[in-house]
């Protein structure tokens, strides 16, 4: 195996690695990162960030996993075109189950609080 059959597996690990920055940061509370997601509106915003860092981490899981496979499959096209289909498969359901999972937090939002009044009564 020459540093040729290295690459891929290699792009795919590297790639997999912001997954992980980006789950810790949402585990840690910084929901702003899944598409403007206002963790004040949220009934219990440190639920969904549990959630969402969870699938974000699977992602990356997945991503690790299938650089070890195709590390695994070498030159045998046919397992390599396996596990690109598995991979396939299972980083697009994780995403569609993150979708889902930002959309319902998105749906239980609190109602708006009202807009802060001046302290005066504007009267300056």
């Amino acid at each position: 195996m020459d540093t040729r059959d290295l690459l891929v597996p290699a792009l795919l690990f590297a790639g997999s690695l912001p997954m992980f920055a980006i789950a810790w940061r949402i585990g840690r509370g910084d929901l702003h990162w899944v598409n403007g997601l206002d963790a004040r509106r949220l009934r219990d915003p440190a639920a969904v960030a549990r959630r969402l860092a969870r699938l974000l981490g699977l992602v990356g899981v997945a991503l690790v996993l299938g650089a070890a496979g195709l590390y695994a499959a070498g030159d045998d096209e046919g397992r390599m075109i396996a596990v690109v289909l598995v991979l396939l498969l299972v980083v697009n359901g994780l995403g569609f189950a993150l979708f889902r999972a930002a959309s319902a937090a998105r749906r239980d939002y609190l109602p708006r609080p009202p807009a802060p009044s001046e302290p005066d009564g504007g009267r300056t």
